[in-house]
């Protein structure tokens, strides 16, 4: 099994990613192209530090275990996870990829079939309010990521 260590400087490279991302997800939200799916009203997203941290831990936990999949631990849900760190909400989702950066998982996203529920829905889906977003180092040179969507409650 091939095990990462994580440097300071590789943790500051996977959060400054994570950022990244998070300005390719408020873009899309954004995007003239995708009112007909947000109907005007998807607003840009705010990061939530706490959701953050779960969604780094899934895709640690995806890396440990070589393989996507949106239950964690003993079965956990996304929900279930972000109940247990403290989060409310009132509706949430979960994207996950392996892909080789973050603009090839978001255009894997949004590839997916309008009007469907799909990743690309969920980044889209203006009932969401808040994200945060974990990246792990996968072998080859790809990154595990994980999108968390919420509304809180």
């Amino acid at each position: 099994m091939l095990e990462f260590l994580l440097f300071s400087s590789d943790e500051a490279r996977l959060r400054a990613l994570a950022r990244q991302m998070l300005a390719l997800v408020n873009a899309a939200r954004a995007n003239p192209r995708y009112r007909d799916e947000t109907g005007g009203r998807a607003r840009p997203l705010q990061w939530n530090p706490r959701l953050a941290r779960v969604a780094w831990a899934h895709s640690e936990f995806m890396r440990r275990r070589h393989e996507l999949m949106h239950d964690g631990p003993h079965g956990w849900t996304p929900g279930k996870r972000m109940r247990r760190a403290g989060l409310a909400w009132s509706a949430y989702a979960e994207n996950v990829a392996l892909a080789n950066g973050i603009r090839d998982a978001m255009q894997l996203f949004m590839r997916e079939p309008a009007f469907q529920p799909n990743h690309r829905a969920n980044i889209l889906n203006p009932r969401y309010t808040e994200i945060g977003i974990g990246i792990a180092p996968a072998p080859h040179h790809q990154l595990f990521i994980t999108q968390d969507f919420l509304r809180p409650q």
